[in-house]
């Protein structure tokens, strides 16, 4: 008899709270829990759009953060933000005779090295790596939206060239976690692998690929 009046008290008092508009929301217990983080969420509201998915990406990785719900939902959003970005990929200098950045302006390698991190390409790779830890069915996921690189020929003119190691280095990631187990999670790999290469359709991708997703035709069979 105690513990059912004290659990109809219990109900008769969040109900009162609810009407009086007192009982506090999603929000309100995270910024309780985690101000820092939630100060740096406010802040990054007001941000570009690559400002704004760096921002939650590191706010979902922070190691204090223990809400998976609120860590798949900055990771998603990350993803989307990033492809709002101008920059769709990293990129590197060509090697001349003095070194790859020598010749080049210090204003152009001080914009280079500002805008390290910004592209759509590491943003997302990097919500993808991130979202594993939470999800891996949606990591996938994420990893399966990334567009397909439309790269131009490049001639011996260019400065720089498209660098996707992030996009292998993350498929590499993914193929060894897959999304079940024992033999049909052998196969998944297989197939995930087998759809990785194939995608391949430029030298500028073939040169950046990490030795753990391309093997010999063998192992994909």
């Amino acid at each position: 008899m105690k513990l059912l009046a004290f659990f109809l008290s219990s109900v008769a008092v969040l109900s009162a709270l609810t009407d009086q508009g007192v009982v506090p929301s999603k929000w309100d217990q995270r910024r309780k829990l985690y101000p820092d983080l939630i100060s740096t969420f406010d802040l990054a509201e007001a941000g570009p759009a690559p400002l704004r998915a760096l921002a939650l990406l590191r706010i979902a990785s922070a190691a204090k953060l223990k809400d998976d719900n609120w860590k798949s939902d900055l990771l998603e959003e990350s993803f989307e933000g990033a492809a709002q970005s101008a920059l769709p990929w990293p990129v590197r200098p060509v090697a001349g005779p003095e070194g790859p950045t020598a010749a080049f302006p210090r204003r152009v390698r001080k914009s280079a090295e500002l805008n390290v991190g910004l592209d759509r390409l590491s943003l997302q790779t990097g919500a993808v790596r991130s979202m594993l830890l939470v999800d891996k069915q949606k990591a996938h996921k994420l990893f399966d939206s990334i567009p397909p690189f439309t790269l131009s020929p490049l001639t011996c003119s260019d400065s720089f060239v498209p660098n996707l190691e992030a996009y292998y280095q993350t498929a590499a990631v993914l193929a060894k976690m897959p999304l079940s187990s024992q033999e049909k999670g052998k196969r998944e790999r297989a197939d995930f692998l087998r759809t990785v290469v194939l995608s391949i359709s430029s030298a500028v991708e073939n040169c950046p690929r990490d030795p753990n997703v391309v093997r010999p035709k063998s192992a994909l069979r």
